[in-house]
């Protein structure tokens, strides 16, 4: 077996460096229909990719130049290039949303170009998962996660009656925000989180928690029918996120609305363009 796998990574390797179709190429290529990636001491010609992607994605690029410059084009069959930027001189980052399901070719030219190049596909799904839990980077989730705090929050629920051992489901673990009716954030209530939890006996809720930097502290549990929960519920989300307006979705939150006497739970969900669209809970 380990001769095979060494045949197969000598023959990609072989591949990776005669793969540009300009002769004059020092460097490794990797490619599939889901990214591309060279790494190059010498790079002097075109090279190109196609990649199958749905509504929704997002192309992950990542351009380091060390020396010479780069022109990069991304377009679908002969629609107008979804981005093309030519004689690129400085390194950068940047992502391309995808608007409609296809082929999409990138094509890379280098100029006596020293560097590398990445271009990946990132899900609908993943950009707007990543954004939705980005709040277990925080110092607040840390806090929540130490033994004090666990010990403090088995005791959250026991206002709620019938809660038989309930776990906290810290993957669930996401930023709160409150907004009023014209979906403006309340700025005084500004640090807030929420995280779901699942019983014994089949029943399920959330606390919202108020973070001061020092401690943490309960504003309020909620039983649920269902975790309100981004992940366990994104099945349905995408399926709606297909008949709103909300293109190359990118940034999701929790929310609540105050509308009225009966605020809204849901998540809020919005593309770089300014459209929006209320995933509702209740």
């Amino acid at each position: 077996m380990k001769k095979y796998l060494f045949l197969s990574a000598a023959i990609l390797t072989v591949f990776s460096l005669t793969a540009c179709r300009d002769s004059n190429f020092s460097g490794s290529r990797i490619g599939d229909d889901s990214h591309l990636l060279m790494e190059y001491r010498i790079f002097n010609g075109t090279d190109s990719q196609l990649l199958e992607l749905e509504k929704g994605d997002v192309i992950d690029a990542e351009l380091v130049i060390d020396s010479g410059q780069l022109s990069v084009k991304i377009q679908k069959d002969k629609d107008d290039p979804v981005y093309e930027t030519n004689n690129i001189v400085s390194s950068d980052t940047f992502q391309v949303p995808i608007e409609e399901s296809g082929s999409y070719k990138v094509t890379v030219t280098g100029e006596k170009a020293k560097g590398s190049v990445k271009f990946e596909q990132n899900s609908g799904t993943e950009a707007l998962l990543n954004s939705y839990y980005e709040a277990q980077d925080s110092h607040a989730f840390k806090m929540f996660n130490k033994s004090i705090f666990k010990h403090l929050a088995s005791g959250w629920t026991a206002k709620l009656g019938d809660i038989e051992n309930p776990k906290w489901n810290y993957d669930t673990f996401a930023k709160y925000t409150i907004l009023d009716k014209d979906m403006n954030p309340d700025m005084e209530k500004d640090s807030l989180y929420i995280c779901t939890f699942s019983a014994e006996n089949q029943k399920c809720g959330y606390a919202v928690i108020s973070y001061d930097g020092d401690s943490l502290s309960l504003v309020r549990a909620v039983e649920t029918p269902y975790l309100f929960d981004m992940h366990k519920n994104i099945e349905g989300i995408k399926k709606e996120l297909n008949y709103s307006k909300v293109h190359s979705a990118s940034k999701a939150s929790r929310v609540q609305i105050m509308n009225g006497e009966e605020p809204i739970e849901g998540i809020y969900i919005s593309d770089n363009e300014g459209n929006h669209y209320l995933y509702n809970f209740n």
